[in-house]
């Protein structure tokens, strides 16, 4: 499956899975995530705030703010 462009036809969602579940667990192993180097402590309350809202599409509300 080419990596830089989306198939014309499409493509099984297992494998859309598989290939998105792999790129999401090299970003947990910090061996391998070059973006280590970024501190990712974040006060509790924004923590919180992240947690409370991860579930929303953040363009849809800013497109209907407008």
């Amino acid at each position: 499956m080419p990596e830089n462009k989306f198939p014309e036809n499409g493509m099984p969602s297992q494998a859309a899975y598989e290939m998105i579940h792999q790129e999401l667990n090299l970003d947990g192993i910090p061996e391998l995530n070059l973006a280590t180097f970024v501190t990712t402590y974040m006060e509790p309350e924004a923590d919180k705030l992240y947690m409370e809202n991860a579930h929303k599409n953040l363009l849809t509300l800013l497109n209907t703010r407008r």
